[in-house]
């Protein structure tokens, strides 16, 4: 049986890469606002307050993004295998005896029930 090639790969690393440089993007505004607030502030509380309010929103955002992509990323990678997974079963359930087949289908019976 011919295996068919998916588009998926692609799409992940595609995620993985964008997740990267948003994390990257993050950091460099985070680094951008410390600079600019060290040179504009004269007081190093009004410039942690600054960096430490621009951080934390940039952290939750970037964490929150690459979070949901790896999430995805994970979950279409599982569906797939699962697919495959089931493919080779039903394959085997094909090619077995049509009494093995009862035998295990009695012995067996959640394994069969569909929902």
């Amino acid at each position: 049986m011919a295996e068919i090639v998916s588009e998926k790969p692609d799409l992940d690393e595609r995620r993985m890469r964008y997740g990267f440089i948003l994390a990257l993007a993050g950091l460099g505004l985070v680094l951008v606002i410390t600079l600019i607030g060290a040179w504009r502030f004269p007081e190093p509380a009004q410039v942690v307050a600054l960096v430490g309010a621009v951080a934390s929103l940039v952290g939750t955002l970037v964490g929150t993004l690459v979070g949901i992509n790896l999430g995805a990323t994970g979950k279409e990678r599982a569906e797939r295998e699962r697919d495959r997974s089931q493919r080779a079963a039903l394959q085997l359930a094909l090619r077995m005896d049509p009494e093995k087949l009862r035998e295990l289908r009695k012995d067996y019976p959640t394994l069969f029930a569909e929902e």
